[in-house]
């Protein structure tokens, strides 16, 4: 890791002494704060489920629209990953 130089020494100091407490913390409470987690999404699945569905819809068009560019822009990698890959699974079969 690469030491950066800090602008406000006494900032960096604080956001490391902060980031090492949180880290205690949380190694010393993993398990509780997982617990609670499990929990909540117990008790509130179906309002979780609801939720990203509704970002789906809103965002699907957005999504695909991304998906198409990328495969615009990688078309000759993935095919080649494609071709490998059948390739390898041919010669497995033989």
């Amino acid at each position: 890791m690469t030491k950066m130089t800090p602008i406000f020494e006494d900032d960096d100091e604080d956001k490391r002494k902060n980031r090492a407490r949180n880290r205690k913390y949380y190694e010393e409470n993993r398990e509780k704060i997982n617990a609670r987690k499990r929990k909540y999404r117990e008790e509130n699945r179906e309002k979780i489920n609801a939720r990203k569905r509704k970002y789906r819809e809103e965002n699907r068009e957005k999504e695909q629209a991304r998906g198409r560019k990328y495969y615009e822009e990688n078309r000759e990698k993935i095919n080649a990953r494609k071709r490998k890959y059948y390739a390898k699974k041919k010669q497995e079969e033989e």
